[in-house]
């Protein structure tokens, strides 16, 4: 059973130090300051229906991973807010603007978009 924990523990460190920095350079550097409709018109509507189960399942994987990760190794709060950016749920613009006016997340997703020669996020 400890094995089975800190396995896990570590597929989720190793998993989210490969694909969050990715998720966080792709965030429109305004994006918490005024949400960017983009268009998609080009898709079908069924391609339109994967896409948006697939992101929300990913969005409430990255979640729960991100809630794991308080009690053990990884980067849990930003975890969890990038799942919360991929899930659609009424009231989601102020779940994000609440968890990044911490300031340590800021912090941390300024860093990372440096680190990658990206332009820092803009905050409200």
């Amino acid at each position: 059973m400890i094995f089975k924990g800190v396995l896990l523990s570590c597929i989720l460190c190793v998993g989210t130090l490969l694909f969050i920095p990715w998720l966080v350079c792709r965030i429109p550097e305004s994006y918490f300051i005024h949400r960017s409709l983009r268009s998609s018109n080009h898709r079908t509507p069924l391609a339109k229906g994967i896409r948006r189960v697939i992101k929300n399942c990913a969005g409430v994987l990255l979640v729960l991973a991100g809630i794991v990760m308080l009690f053990v190794p990884g980067q849990g709060l930003l975890t969890i807010l990038i799942g919360v950016m991929l899930i659609d749920f009424p009231g989601k613009r102020l779940v994000e603007k609440k968890m990044v006016s911490i300031k340590s997340i800021q912090i941390m997703l300024n860093w990372i978009r440096k680190k990658n020669n990206v332009k820092e996020l803009k905050f409200p």
